[in-house]
């Protein structure tokens, strides 16, 4: 629920020029917590054991976020349906909601929710697998694997410079839907290069760390991108009303998290019994250029659509 209820306020708030920034502020708040967690839980399991992570994740982190919640979320927002007074009847009718079926039948909507899709493909199977990659193929363990959270990094920074490039191509004309599917299709082709060259490394019988992790790290960074100038912020293009780009958001974040369901088993099933990590990226760099053909092949339109 938090993400559509994110997005409301984003619309509600946000001008035009600055929504690919606003993504990238809610991104980077979820690659910190990313970077937090394989920093520390290293640490808590050589000290405190495997019950501590749950402890201080859930039973810490999480009374703490509710709290700062209601502390600096307002209770009311500025009403961003003001403006319907002055449009005419047929933009006022095409502002009645679209029913979750509907959107799924849209294309350009399906290839949006494919790319959120394929984001979290690589997000899920990278965030539960990483630490055991680095140990299986590259002989790390211990606080060794705080490492881990290197790649998180990169791509938090990544996400900034995206965004930024973003916003400010729109500020200067640019059309929306082509900086969105520019930044989508080119970050998922990167990453698909980029996860492919982790495969051929990991091939050999003893990967180089440090190409390995750099080409890890510009894929996650490459992936990130996708999200702050891409597809996540032409959610909020597509939308007219807050409440239109908070019913698409939930609609694509659910599809989108049952990525998880698939990526983090289907992850055991590609590597098998051994360490055939090179099978697990090449699946991951072809979901890539999927992402990317089906993208830049619908991702088009010339207004809201919500």
């Amino acid at each position: 629920m938090t993400f559509p209820a994110i997005y409301y306020l984003l619309r509600q708030f946000v001008n035009e020029n600055s929504r690919s920034r606003s993504v990238a502020a809610i991104s980077i708040g979820t690659i910190s917590g990313a970077v937090t967690s394989f920093l520390l839980s290293p640490v808590l399991v050589e000290e405190f054991g495997w019950d501590s992570v749950f402890l201080v994740f859930g039973g810490l982190f999480g009374p703490v976020f509710v709290i700062l919640w209601f502390w600096f979320v307002p209770s009311t927002t500025p009403v961003d349906d003001t403006a319907l007074a002055s449009l005419g009847e047929e933009d006022e009718e095409a502002t009645i909601p679209i029913g979750y079926f509907a959107m799924l039948q849209n294309p350009t909507l399906g290839a949006i929710f494919l790319a959120h899709f394929a984001h979290n493909l690589c997000h899920f199977a990278l965030m539960s697998w990483l630490p055991t990659f680095l140990n299986e193929k590259l002989g790390m363990s211990g606080n060794s694997l705080a490492i881990s959270s290197l790649p998180w990094v990169v791509m938090g920074l990544s996400v900034s410079m995206s965004s930024s490039l973003a916003d400010r191509m729109i500020s200067e004309g640019y059309d929306k839907p082509y900086v969105r599917r520019m930044c989508t299709v080119s970050a998922f082709v990167v990453a698909g290069m980029s996860m492919s060259v982790v495969a051929i490394l990991t091939s050999s019988i003893e990967p180089h760390p440090v190409a390995t992790l750099a080409f890890l790290s510009l894929a996650l960074a490459a992936n990130g991108a996708s999200t702050a100038g891409g597809y996540e912020a032409a959610k909020l293009d597509l939308s007219r009303t807050a409440s239109a780009a908070s019913r698409l958001q939930s609609l694509s974040n659910t599809l989108a998290t049952l990525a998880g369901v698939v990526g983090v088993p289907l992850v055991a099933m590609l590597k098998g019994n051994g360490a055939d990590w090179e099978n697990v990226f090449i699946g991951l760099s072809c979901a890539f250029f999927f992402a990317a053909l089906i993208f830049h092949t619908l991702g088009r339109w010339s207004g809201p659509i919500l």
